[in-house]
């Protein structure tokens, strides 16, 4: 196969938006595309889609160190002879990135005594190391490829940034080829994404599929040809669920200086980037060796695209590194001009046989609308970096929902399925506030096996997000809704047969009065709920002693309480009466006093139940 017809087999065209006018500009570039004939492997962005990517993709405007970043910059500061950083101005993995309207390069220093100013000046470009490439680090897994299908934005999205980032964070080692516990699956997101159809999905689909439901492991789900197959297993599902991506971001002005420094800051504290780029017109050059510059000599002949004449063949791609010492003789005049020296490495997913085992370069020139250096190519010139903009996601440490639905339905037809959570007062029959599944109206018109048999499912969704969003976790009963619906009456009917919420910090099941029964919902929606009241498992022990009654009322969980010498075992919540964790008198329910109590964990404030 060649590789212009595997470029147009496996390429897709990606959309980012976060604003209006990020919107627009992306829709041009798809409409551009379009125009050009090559369909096979696009697809335009849904309308929930778009949605969600505007409220949940964060423009980069601040960029802060992390540990790694910090070892990094003092390597280079040592070969500067400048002072090093101190290593307490390091941030979490996973906190770098502040969306804000501050557009500053850095915003740390090591004198804390030193005024504004002076700190935003006082770490440079220059800091920056020469070269970085996180490939090179323990948590970027092996390259693998995705043929036969058109999957590379899963695979840039999820094999390679979401197992590289949860790796990072989480202290993973993914370089054993043969281990696939803790490499991620984008069968599990290419599948859920492309609608029942082997043409491609965007970046910002598959992001809403790991945030809405998290990442299966390669493992449990490994790749293949099917790419129509939904996975019907619970238990899936609920380890999917610990593997969420915690957000999302986008660097955009990559043809600027400020862009461009943002990138480098990113990938210095170990980040990957995903990007869309048309891969079928990319023009490759060779590194030349600049006499002056020795970094660069072990790169000499490596290629590298240093501009494109269009937007042929879109595809999505990975961002792993940069080096600002390799020098791309762009006008071919045998001398080193202004910018002609760095680029970009990219991993690419078509197996170790593609280029330099996988990867390649990208020349900073290219990624600019006009060549920045005299002489430079200019006929039909597009940005190697479609939009001049890439994506980066932030993986959790751990992740454990506080609240799950869990129910067991068939269906012939899925994309006939709708789906959505929400809660209300015990007192309501209808939510106040919903929460719309990634299960509603896709996947094409296939039983969940990907087949045209009716098959059963059971599928595991998470409450958290309504949780957090409406400060729930302390509030005693709510009513917690499953709204389930076919949206066609077609005598191929929905059949439900189990739901129930499980607390997975606590191990409770509550099951729904469904019992035996089976429920056939055809061209209607139909609302099922379970009362329930969330308490989080307890995890540090203390013991409370007496003071005197009075301060902020607290909801705990207390694993026994002494009263007259005895010791009464508690199961339900208690409520205490709190002036600090450490003096504490309370009081459970009809004002009944003890002596002290053996404490699981201390809530935040709550209002005293009326019954």
């Amino acid at each position: 196969m060649s590789n212009k017809l595997r470029r147009f087999q496996h390429g897709v065209m990606v959309f980012i938006m976060t604003s209006a006018t990020f919107l627009s500009s992306y829709t041009a570039v798809f409409s551009q595309i379009r125009g050009d004939g090559l369909k096979n492997g696009l697809r335009e962005s849904t309308e929930i889609e778009k949605s969600w990517a505007k409220n949940n993709i964060l423009v980069t405007r601040q960029i802060n160190l992390n540990e790694l970043a910090v070892e990094r910059i003092n390597e280079r500061r040592k070969d500067l002879k400048k002072g090093l950083l101190d290593k307490s101005i390091a941030v979490d993995i996973g906190q770098e990135v502040l969306a804000n309207d501050y557009n500053i390069f850095l915003g740390r220093y090591d004198n804390a005594s030193i005024n504004k100013e002076t700190i935003d000046s006082a770490i440079s470009t220059d800091d920056l190391p020469i070269s970085v490439d996180n490939s090179k680090l323990d948590c970027f897994p092996p390259i693998r490829d995705q043929k036969p299908l058109g999957s590379c934005a899963s695979f840039s999205t999820t094999y390679y940034a979401m197992t590289h980032m949860t790796a990072l964070v989480r202290g993973w080692s993914e370089k054993d080829n043969n281990d696939n516990t803790i490499k991620f699956s984008p069968k599990w997101t290419y599948n859920m994404a492309n609608g029942g159809k082997d043409e491609g999905t965007s970046i910002y689909g598959v992001y809403q599929v790991m945030s809405s439901i998290g990442v299966a492991t390669w493992e449990d789900v490994p790749y293949d040809s099917n790419y129509t197959e939904w996975q019907v297993d619970k238990d899936i599902w609920i380890k999917a669920l610990g593997n969420k991506a915690d957000k999302f971001g986008v660097i955009k002005d990559l043809d600027t200086d400020i862009g461009l420094n943002n990138l480098k800051m990113l990938l210095t504290d170990g980040y990957v980037l995903n990007f869309t780029t048309g891969l079928d017109s990319w023009k490759f050059s060779a590194v030349k060796d600049d006499p002056s510059d020795n970094a660069d000599d072990s790169y000499k002949d490596s290629r590298v695209c240093y501009w494109t004449d269009g937007k042929l063949g879109p595809h999505a791609m990975t961002i792993v590194g940069y080096n600002d010492s390799l020098w791309v003789d762009i006008n071919n005049n045998g001398t080193v001009d202004n910018g002609e020296k760095g680029a970009l490495r990219i991993a690419n997913s078509w197996g170790i046989s593609w280029e330099d085992s996988g990867f390649s370069w990208i020349a900073y020139d290219a990624i600019k609308k006009v060549s920045a250096v005299s002489g430079g190519p200019v006929t039909n010139r597009a940005q190697a970096i479609l939009g001049g903009q890439a994506t980066w996601l932030a993986a959790k440490n751990e992740y454990k929902p506080k609240l799950i639905a869990e129910f067991t339905i068939g269906h012939s037809k899925r994309n006939q399925m709708t789906v959505s959570l929400g809660y209300s007062d015990i007192t309501s029959t209808k939510p106040d506030k919903d929460l719309d599944s990634i299960l509603s109206s896709r996947g094409g018109e296939f039983g969940f096996k990907g087949t045209q048999d009716k098959v059963s499912a059971t599928f595991v969704l998470d409450y958290t997000d309504l949780v957090d969003s409406n400060d729930l976790s302390m509030n005693g009963k709510k009513r917690w809704y499953l709204n389930i619906g076919d949206s066609k009456e077609d005598n191929s009917p929905l059949m439900l047969t189990d739901f129930r919420l499980i607390n997975p910090n606590t191990g409770e099941v509550i099951n729904s009065n469904l019992g035996s029964s089976v429920v056939t919902i055809d061209g209607q929606d139909r609302l099922f709920w379970i009362d329930y009241g969330i308490l989080e498992k307890a995890s540090v022990i203390k013991s409370i002693a007496i003071t005197p009654i009075s301060g902020v009322l607290f909801q705990v969980l207390a694993t026994s309480i002494k009263q007259a010498d005895n010791i009464i075992s508690v199961t339900e919540c208690v409520y205490i009466l709190a002036q600090s964790d450490n003096k504490t008198s309370g009081r459970i329910l009809k004002n009944t006093l003890w002596d002290y109590a053996t404490m699981a964990k201390v809530y935040k404030p709550v209002r005293a139940p009326t019954s």
